[in-house]
């Protein structure tokens, strides 16, 4: 949720003017690489000298830098750069680096489903060849139908509109019990 928030405020920014259009481009690269990825890894914990690191610290001065370009009349909002700086670039890397186990050896590998893989790499996995994608579209389809499962036990009055729209649900909604 705080990457969310933070993406949205930084789009936000480049929509009233405070920063250039094309640093929508760095947004997609620092926040989508480069916190996603952190995000996805979490909680295992990475050495400074590894790729994963180093990807970490580029895209951070990245995001400096894209900053220091991209925003308008710097010399003038001085105080608001530093903060939008502050905010905007130092706050998720450092409530990611707090929130890491480091130094307790025993929860180094508690969370065992997390894919030590750059998320870049694992998107060209999925995307690249055909079992992949057959995956990917197999696990979209059974969340549409568990969301549409949950709506439809939230709000009754959409069950005619799911079941036309999947006629599979009609069986799947007569195993599940009613509100």
């Amino acid at each position: 949720a705080t990457l969310f928030v933070q993406t949205s405020f930084e789009v936000g920014l480049c929509s009233f003017g405070v920063l250039r259009p094309w640093f929508l481009l760095v947004i997609a690269l620092c926040n989508g690489w480069g916190m996603l990825d952190a995000f996805f890894r979490f909680p295992l914990v990475h050495d400074l000298d590894s790729f994963f690191g180093l990807k970490q610290v580029l895209l951070i001065t990245v995001k400096m830098a894209g900053y220091s370009l991209g925003f308008h009349d710097i010399s003038r909002f001085v105080g608001w750069f530093v903060l939008l700086i502050l905010c905007n670039v130092f706050t998720l890397p450092i409530l990611w680096l707090t929130a890491l186990p480091i130094g307790d050896v025993a929860s180094y590998h508690q969370k065992h489903d997390v894919v030590d893989e750059d998320l870049l790499l694992r998107l060209w996995r999925m995307t690249s060849s055909p079992t992949g994608r057959a995956s990917v579209v197999a696990r979209c389809k059974a969340s549409v139908r568990q969301v549409s499962l949950n709506a439809v036990e939230a709000m009754p009055f959409l069950k005619p509109v799911a079941v036309r729209l999947d006629p599979s649900l009609a069986r799947m909604m007569g195993s599940h019990r009613a509100v």
